[in-house]
């Protein structure tokens, strides 16, 4: 749809921008979640539910980031949340 008004042509943008970064963000967080998770069962560590309820409610990027690369070495679920 194309806006005539200068007006009505920056909101649209600033409407757009702002639901690009969110949807970003949200699959940026989606993404690591669903990546610890494989990591963790490809190495053959079963991920209990309330573990797996934990990492997929977190939404804190450096959070995850941790415990993704701890997932690559941890020798227990346990030694991945501490």
């Amino acid at each position: 749809m194309e806006y005539r008004s200068a007006f009505a042509r920056r909101y649209y943008a600033e409407g757009f921008a702002t639901g690009f970064a969110e949807g970003f963000a949200e699959g940026l967080v989606k993404g690591l979640t669903e990546a610890i998770i494989e990591v963790l069962e490809v190495r053959g560590l079963t991920v209990p539910e309330e573990v797996s309820e934990r990492i997929l409610s977190c939404h804190d990027h450096r959070t995850l980031h941790t415990w993704l690369r701890r997932a690559v070495t941890v020798a227990t679920i346990n030694d991945l949340l501490e």
